[in-house]
């Protein structure tokens, strides 16, 4: 009987142990876990520190869910996990090398404002005013291939890119060449590789504008030099450029 008692006490002590546990966690803190771990390897059990720091923290912030709650991507983080680049490798004012895959014209309208269709006065054909083209005999085909057959492709408005790294890109056609460019065509070509520079970046379409003016590519990119540049092999190599430069001239 006394030995049932007894036990009866144990049972009731840690009884209220853990209630005044439950109704005050934070007394959990006053509790030394780690002379309390080292204890218990001396009894012979396996080091039981994180375990034992664990159930403090379950018993303070009971049925708690500490993870970082969810936040949805950013276009713009987005667009680097896709691209494999970052905001340090691939910003505004980097010069990338592309591959032209398709011209970009604006599709003509029914109630297009300034349609002037021209007679070339040596060939006697007409040009259409959007596409160039120039072979027309009659005034009238032309209205033809614009309104109802609906042949001409529109007036071309700049070339699709696509980028190294997969992104795809557009080049204005006033920003083809710092010279007045009326067809893209004549300038670029499908499949041709060039070198452009980026203007703007849209995160949300996953696409940027470009630049291949002379004047901007010779700005300069706004990529920062790293640790590792090795600044004196570059300027021998400039020098070395130099000196070939003034050869060929001679």
């Amino acid at each position: 009987v006394s030995t049932q008692s007894t036990g009866d006490e144990d049972s009731n002590v840690k009884q209220r142990a853990l209630e005044d546990i439950l109704e005050d966690p934070e007394k959990l803190k006053d509790l030394d876990l780690i002379a309390f771990a080292i204890e218990l390897e001396r009894q012979g059990f396996p080091d039981k520190r994180i375990t034992l720091y664990d159930i403090r923290d379950e018993l303070i912030h009971r049925f708690t869910d500490k993870r970082t709650p969810y936040q949805p991507l950013t276009d713009e983080e987005r667009f680097y996990l896709l691209s494999n680049e970052c905001s340090e490798s691939f910003k505004v004012g980097v010069v990338v090398q592309c591959t032209v895959y398709a011209i970009a014209r604006r599709k003509p309208k029914g109630d297009e404002p300034d349609i002037q269709p021209k007679r070339n006065e040596e060939t006697g054909m007409w040009q259409c005013p959007l596409c160039l083209r120039d072979n027309f005999p009659e005034l009238s085909e032309i209205w033809n291939h614009f309104d109802t057959s609906g042949s001409c492709p529109g007036q071309a408005v700049g070339v699709r890119v696509r980028l190294d790294n997969g992104i795809s890109g557009f080049i204005a056609t006033k920003n083809i060449s710092d010279s007045k460019v009326a067809n893209p065509e004549e300038r670029i070509k499908i499949n041709q590789q060039i070198v452009a520079k980026v203007i703007r970046i849209l995160y949300d379409k996953y696409t940027v504008d470009l630049s291949c003016k002379t004047s901007d590519l010779n700005s300069g990119s706004s990529l920062e030099k790293d640790v590792f540049y090795d600044t004196e092999a570059a300027e021998k190599i400039k020098k070395e450029k130099e000196a070939k430069k003034k050869k060929k001239k001679k």
